[in-house]
C-alpha cells in the first residue's frame, strides 16, 4: 500500500521523484520514497489504517495524500 501511495504520487505531481537511501538507524539497509520540493517521504509500509483513531470514514490516507501534494 505504501509503494502506490508513493507510485500515484509520482504519477500526478509532475515535481515528484523516487527516492532512494541508506535507512537511518542501520547501516546497509535501505528504504524508498518520494520527494517533492523539500518535502522527502519515506513509505515502507502503512499501519492497519482501519483501527487508527479518528478515521470513521476510513479516509485517512487520502487525506495525508491531500495535505501533502494538494491534487
Amino acid at each position: 500500500m505504501a509503494v502506490y501511495f508513493c507510485a500515484v504520487a509520482v504519477r500526478n505531481c509532475p515535481d515528484t521523484t523516487w527516492v532512494v537511501q541508506e535507512y537511518a538507524f542501520e547501516r546497509g539497509k535501505y528504504e524508498s520514497g518520494v520527494q517533492y520540493g523539500s518535502l522527502r517521504m519515506m513509505r515502507n509500509r502503512f499501519t492497519d489504517h482501519f483501527k487508527q483513531p479518528n478515521n470513521k470514514k476510513r479516509e485517512r490516507i487520502c487525506r495525508e495524500y491531500q495535505q501533502h501534494f494538494g491534487t
